[in-house]
C-alpha cells in the first residue's frame, strides 16, 4: 500500500526555514524502551513514532541550513534566460544506525499518518549496544508483520518472547506491503513507480534493547527515500503547467537495513512523469495587482495533494538527469517546454532530505531568514496546541530574522533589514477559517541592563545579525484584554502612554522601605523589587516572637525551612547560621500567563522582576527563593489588582472581657477596617474559547529598492503553519486565593461557569455531588526541577497522608497539605514530626497572632467574649500585605449571628442586616454592622480547596477518578472565611455563608437555602479564604 502523505502540521515545517518549537521535545533515554500503558510486556511490543515529516522552503520560507545552488540553464522563458534554484532541505535528525537513541522523539504516528502494519526484522547478539551486525543474520525476527490492535503493536503471526539475555537489535520499515517493494530480511528491494501518483513514501527505523525486555520498544521512523518537488520560481508567467518529468535516473535500489545504506541498481534511464490528465494553474499574483502577468512565486507546481512530486532512490546524479516542464502561459497562449539539466559533478540525491527545483528568471535569490529557538535551552521550537498563552506571549524566545542573498557560484550574503511580527486568529477552534485581519505584534527584548543585566556579556559583530532573546507578544484573547482593562488599557500600551513603576536601573520597592510582608500589591507595569526578610520581621521582632503569660500551652517560637528558630528577620543572616547559602530565585507559579518574569536575586538583600505592560493583569504569582541545595527558604505572593485598599469597610463589634475586680464582665466594642475584596481576588469573567494563530515577518526591503518581503511557515502543501492558542475558561463569582489556616501560602483560586455543575462525576452512592462543582483555576510558569528531596516545584496535594511540619510547608508552599483519617491530617495538615517548637501538648493558636495567650471557642457562653476578640500581632506566617492582617473570629459578628453550636444555623442573619443575593455577580451584598449601618460589602461565591473525603467515601471509591492523586476546588455555593483564632479542638474559627443545594433540588436557590453564621468552627486543612483587616483597627 502506499504510504499516506497527511502530515502532522505541528511538525512538517521545522526544517523549512522556520526553525521553531512550540513544545520543547525531550532527548531520548539511554535505554529506547518505555512501560506502555504503566505495564511491562510479555512479548516485544512497540511504540510508533514519526521521526519527521518532509517539508522544505517556498520562496519565502528557508532557514539558514537550506542549502541554495542557482545554475545557469540552456533555456529561456520568452527573451528571458531561466536559471535553476536548487533547495536541499535536511528533513531526518540523525540515526544511529545501531539503534541507540539517535533521534529526538517526534509525534506518535495514527492509522491516518502511519497506516496499520509495518514489517519487522531483528537480530539477537551478545555484546554491546553498538556492536557492529554487519553480516549477521535474522535470527530473532524475518520480515515479520506486526500490526496495531487497542493501541498496541505487535506480530501479527507469531508470539516473539523476550530472550532472557543479550540483547536485541530490531529492524522496521513501513508500508509492510507497497507496489514495487520487496523485503528479504534485512535487505529490502525497491522500484519507484513510474506514476508519481502511486509512489510510497519508505519509513525506516532501528532500536536496540536488552533481550530482557519487559517494555514497549520505542521505533522512531525515519524517510528511507530522498524528496523531490517543483515550484514556480521568480519571473514566471501566470499559467498552466500540464506535464512535469524527471528522466535520465536510476528507479531501483536495494537497500540495507543494517548500514542503512542504499545501491542503486540497473541503468539511469528512468523516466517519471506526472502522467496523463495532469495539470496544475499557476494564478496571476494578486498581492502585484490586477495588470501584473507573472505567477507568485513558490507555489506547487506538482504533487499529490500535498505537493510531493517523487520519492526517489537516493543515487549520484550523472549528467543525464534532467527536469522537464510543460507550460502554457496565459498572456501569449504559447506552449513551451522548459528542461534543465539536474546532474553532474557533485550532484546527488540523499536518504531523507528534500529537493526543491524552482526554474526562475533570475540569479539573484532574496532569502528571508528566520530563525526561533528556546533561549533557555537552544532547543529548536516546534508548534503544540497551547503554544500561545491567552494573554498573546510566547516567552523565552532567541529569534535571528534577516535576508540572505545567493547569487550564482554559492556567493551568498547576509543583510540586517527592519521587519515587523504579525499575527492572525482563527474564528473556529481547528483554523479552518480565519478573521482575515494581521495584528502587528512585537519582539518584547529581555532586560540586559542595570541589577537584570547578565554578569558578563559577549561583545556584538554589528556586521552581522543578531539574534534577539525575549518574547513573542502577538494577538492576546479577548477576555484576557478584558481582564486588564482595569490596570491598563491596551490603547495606553499601544501609544506607549502608560505610566510604569521602576527602571532597569532602579527597580520600585515595593515596601517602600516601610513594612514587609509575605504578599505584594501591584497595578502596574514596571520594574520591582522585594526585601528579603521573613513576612513582616524587618525592624519587628514581635512578629517571630511568642509573648509569655500564654494561659494556654501553644507555640514557643517561630521555625524557618528548616525547623530552625528564627533569631533574626534578615533571610541572609538566617540562613547562613543555619550553614546554607543563597542560589537563586524564581517563579514557582502564576494564575495569569507570564504574569511576572525576569525573578533575580540581586546580592543578598533583594529579588528583582519584571511586570510587562503586556502581560500584566488581573491575577497572582508566587516567588520563591531558594537556597544552595535547592530547598525553598520562603515565598511571596505578589497580587496584580485594581482594588484600593486605602478603602476599606468599618464593622463595629462588641465582646465582653472579665471585669478586673471580680464583678460582672465589662463589655468592649472594636472596630475593624476591613479590605475591600478578599486576598487575592480577580473579578468575575467570561470565556475565550481556544483558537489558532497565523505567524508572519515582514520584511521592508524599501532601501533596497523592493517591496515587502513576507515570510510565513507553512507546509509542504502550502498550507500556514496553525499554531495553537489556549482559551480561557469562564468564571461567574471571580476567584480569589486559598490559604490553610496558619500558613502564609497562597494556593491557586477555583473557578466554575456553570451554576451547580458537576465537572467531576464521583462514585457510587456519593450523595454530596455538589462538592464537585468547581474547576482548579488554571496556572503558569511552573519551574522545571526539584529540591533536595527531589520533590518537584509543581503545585500538587502533599505526596503522603501524614501532614507537614512548619518547616516542611515552607519549603513546599506549592503543596496542599492533604491527609487520610477523621479525626487528624484531613482536619488538621500540621503534624509536629520535626517540632519542638510547639509546647508538649500544645496547639499552634498562636502562629497568626504572636500576641494571643490561648485559643477561641465555640462554647455558646465564650463565643462574644474576649477569647474569639484577642487582639492580633501580626505574625511572619500572616499572608496579609503590608498594613492588613487576618482579623480575630469577632470581626465577623456583625455580618451573622455566631453558630448556635452546629453547623447548618438558617436564623443566624440579623433582622436589620438581612443578606442580598446578587445572581448577576454570584455574590451576596450585605453590611458589616448588625444594625445595618455602613456600606454594603460584596461576599463572593468562591469556594474553597477540599481537604479530602472521608475515609469510608475514599474506601468505597467515591472520589471521581480524575481527582486521584490530586487537590482539588469544592463548593461553588459557599464562601468560608477564616479567622485568626483557633479552638483547642485544632479547629479554625471562621464566618460562613452557604447555599449549597442538595442533588435533588430541582434548582439552586441562594435565598432560601442559605445557612450563614459567625464564630464557626471548621477544618484548619480546607483551603479557605483571607478577608484582611487593616492594622488601625482597635479596641475601645
Amino acid at each position: 500500500m502506499k504510504q499516506s502523505r497527511d502530515m502532522n502540521p505541528w511538525r512538517g515545517f521545522v526544517a523549512a526555514g522556520f526553525a521553531c518549537a512550540f513544545l520543547l521535545q525531550t532527548s531520548c533515554e539511554d535505554d529506547p524502551m518505555t512501560k506502555y500503558g504503566g505495564e511491562m510486556t510479555d512479548h516485544p511490543v512497540f511504540e510508533v513514532e514519526v521521526q519527521s515529516q518532509w517539508s522544505a522552503g517556498t520562496a519565502v520560507s528557508r532557514n539558514s541550513d537550506t542549502e541554495i545552488e542557482i545554475d545557469a540553464i540552456d533555456c529561456k522563458l520568452g527573451n528571458k534566460p531561466l536559471w535553476l534554484v536548487t533547495e536541499t532541505s535536511a528533513i531526518n535528525d540523525s540515526v544511529s544506525r545501531n539503534g541507540e537513541c539517535g533521534m529526538s522523539r517526534g509525534t506518535a504516528t495514527t492509522t491516518a499518518t502511519f497506516g496499520t502494519e509495518f514489517g519487522l526484522s531483528a537480530i539477537c547478539y551478545d555484546g554491546a549496544a553498538g556492536t557492529d551486525l554487519t553480516g549477521w543474520p535474522a535470527n530473532f525476527a524475518a520480515n515479520e508483520k506486526v500490526t496495531q490492535s487497542g493501541g498496541v503493536w505487535s506480530s501479527s503471526t507469531k508470539d516473539l518472547d523476550w530472550m532472557g539475555s543479550g540483547r536485541l537489535r530490531f529492524f522496521a520499515y513501513a508500508p509492510y506491503e507497497a507496489e514495487g517493494l520487496k523485503s528479504a530480511a534485512l535487505k529490502l528491494t525497491m522500484t519507484v513507480n513510474s506514476d508519481v501518483k502511486k509512489q510510497t513514501d519508505l519509513l525506516t527505523a532501528t532500536a536496540d534493547c536488552s533481550g530482557t525486555g519487559g517494555a514497549a520498544v520505542k521505533l522512531g521512523f525515519g524517510h528511507a527515500l530522498a524528496a523531490v518537488k517543483v515550484k514556480s520560481g521568480s519571473g514566471m508567467l501566470a499559467g498552466k503547467v500540464t506535464k512535469v518529468t524527471v528522466s535520465g535516473v536510476c528507479g531501483t535500489g536495494e537497500y540495507d537495513l543494517v548500514s542503512g545504506k542504499w545501491t542503486p541498481t540497473g541503468a539511469a534511464d528512468s523516466k517519471f512523469e506526472t502522467g496523463s490528465g495532469y495539470s496544475t494553474d499557476l494564478g496571476e499574483n494578486a498581492e502585484k495587482g490586477d495588470d501584473y502577468p507573472y505567477s507568485k512565486p513558490g507555489e506547487n507546481i506538482t504533487g499529490d495533494g500535498d505537493g510531493l512530486t517523487l520519492f526517489m532512490i537516493p543515487q549520484d546524479l550523472g549528467s543525464g538527469a534532467k527536469l522537464a516542464i510543460e507550460f502554457v502561459d496565459n498572456l501569449t497562449g504559447t506552449s513551451s517546454t522548459l528542461e534543465a539539466s539536474i546532474g553532474g559533478t557533485g550532484k546527488k540525491w540523499e536518504a531523507g532530505k528534500l529537493y526543491a527545483y524552482a526554474l526562475s528568471t533570475s540569479g539573484i535569490v532574496v532569502t528571508p531568514v528566520v530563525e526561533l529557538k528556546n533561549s533557555l535551552t537552544g532547543a529548536d521550537l516546534s508548534a503544540d496546541k497551547d503554544s500561545v498563552s491567552y494573554a498573546g506571549v510566547l516567552p523565552n524566545v532567541s529569534m535571528k530574522a534577516y535576508v540572505k542573498i545567493t547569487k550564482p557560484k554559492g556567493v551568498t550574503f547576509e543583510k540586517v533589514v527592519p521587519f515587523k511580527v504579525q499575527s492572525m486568529v482563527s474564528t473556529d477552534a481547528e483554523g479552518n477559517s480565519w478573521s482575515g485581519r494581521w495584528t502587528d505584534g512585537l519582539l518584547e527584548p529581555d532586560p540586559v541592563g542595570g541589577v537584570f543585566a547578565p554578569a558578563a556579556s559577549a561583545v556584538a559583530d554589528a556586521d552581522k545579525p543578531q539574534t534577539q532573546v525575549g518574547r513573542l507578544v502577538l494577538e492576546e484573547q479577548p477576555v484576557f484584554n478584558d481582564m486588564r482593562e482595569k490596570l491598563i488599557t491596551k490603547a495606553a500600551i499601544d501609544a506607549g502612554t502608560f505610566r510604569g513603576n521602576g527602571t532597569v536601573e532602579d527597580p520600585y520597592d515595593l515596601s517602600q522601605g516601610g513594612e514587609t510582608s509575605n504578599c505584594y500589591m501591584v497595578n502596574k507595569p514596571g520594574y520591582y523589587k522585594i526585601p528579603l526578610y521573613y513576612g513582616n520581621s524587618r525592624d519587628n521582632p514581635s512578629a517571630y516572637t511568642c509573648v509569655d503569660g500564654r494561659t494556654e500551652k501553644g507555640m514557643l517560637y517561630f521555625v524557618d525551612h528548616l525547623n530552625k528558630r528564627i533569631e533574626n528577620g534578615k533571610i541572609s543572616l538566617q540562613l547562613r547560621a543555619g550553614g546554607r547559602d543563597f542560589q537563586d530565585a524564581m517563579v514557582l507559579w502564576s494564575d495569569s500567563p507570564g504574569l511576572i518574569d525576569h525573578v533575580k536575586l540581586l546580592n543578598e538583600d533583594y529579588i528583582v522582576f519584571r511586570i510587562s505592560p503586556y502581560t500584566l493583569s488581573q491575577g497572582n504569582a508566587v516567588i520563591a527563593l531558594r537556597d544552595n541545595r535547592g530547598d525553598i527558604v520562603w515565598s511571596w505572593q505578589i497580587w496584580a489588582t485594581h482594588y484600593d485598599w486605602s478603602q476599606t469597610y468599618e464593622a463595629n463589634v462588641s465582646a465582653t472581657d472579665p471585669s478586673t475586680d471580680g464583678g460582672d464582665p465589662v463589655v468592649k466594642n472594636y472596630t475593624f477596617y476591613l479590605a475591600k475584596s478578599f486576598l487575592g481576588y480577580c473579578d468575575s469573567h467570561g470565556a475565550s474559547p481556544a483558537r489558532r494563530m497565523r505567524i508572519r515577518m515582514v520584511f521592508d526591503m524599501k532601501d533596497f529598492g523592493g517591496n515587502d518581503l513576507v515570510y510565513e511557515p507553512s507546509l509542504v502543501n502550502g498550507d500556514p503553519v496553525k499554531f495553537g492558542q489556549i482559551g480561557v475558561t469562564g468564571s461567574l463569582a471571580g476567584d480569589n486565593t486559598y490559604y490553610q489556616w496558619g500558613r502564609k501560602d497562597a494556593m491557586p483560586g477555583g473557578i466554575y461557569d456553570q451554576v451547580n455543575h458537576v465537572y467531576y462525576q464521583p462514585g457510587d452512592k456519593y450523595k454530596t455531588v455538589l462538592e464537585f462543582s468547581m474547576l482548579n483555576k488554571p496556572i503558569f510558569d511552573i519551574p522545571a526541577g526539584a529540591d533536595s528531596e527531589s520533590h518537584l516545584y509543581e503545585f500538587s496535594r502533599t505526596p503522603n497522608n501524614d501532614g507537614l511540619s512548619v518547616g516542611e510547608a515552607i519549603r513546599h508552599p506549592q503543596w496542599f497539605v492533604m491527609g487520610t483519617g477523621d479525626k487528624m491530617h484531613r482536619n488538621h495538615w500540621h503534624n509536629d514530626i520535626k517540632g519542638g517548637y510547639i509546647e508538649s501538648g500544645g496547639i499552634m493558636y498562636n502562629m497568626w497572632n504572636s500576641a494571643a495567650v490561648c485559643t477561641g471557642s465555640t462554647v455558646n457562653d465564650k463565643k462574644l467574649t474576649w477569647v474569639n476578640a484577642q487582639m492580633v500581632t501580626k505574625t511572619i506566617y500572616d499572608p496579609s500585605p503590608a498594613g492588613f492582617h487576618v482579623p480575630p473570629a469577632i470581626a465577623y459578628t456583625g455580618i451573622a449571628k455566631p453558630d448556635k453550636g452546629y453547623y447548618a444555623n438558617t436564623d443566624r442573619e440579623y433582622a436589620s442586616n438581612q443578606m442580598q443575593w446578587d445572581e448577576s455577580k454570584r455574590c451576596w451584598r450585605v453590611k458589616c454592622n448588625a444594625d445595618g449601618s455602613g456600606e454594603y460589602v460584596s461576599i463572593y461565591a468562591t469556594g474553597l480547596r477540599d481537604m479530602n473525603l472521608k475515609d469510608a467515601d475514599l474506601a468505597n471509591h467515591r472520589l471521581p477518578g480524575e481527582l486521584n492523586g490530586k487537590s482539588w476546588c469544592a463548593f461553588s455555593m459557599i464562601s468560608y472565611i477564616c479567622s485568626s483564632t483557633l479552638m483547642q479542638s485544632m479547629q479554625e474559627i471562621i464566618f460562613y455563608i452557604d447555599s449549597r443545594t442538595k442533588p435533588e433540588d430541582p434548582a439552586p436557590d441562594p435565598v432560601n437555602s442559605r445557612r450563614t453564621a459567625s464564630i464557626c468552627g471548621s477544618n484548619n486543612s480546607y483551603g479557605l479564604t483571607v478577608w484582611p483587616a487593616s492594622d488601625r483597627s482597635y479596641k475601645h
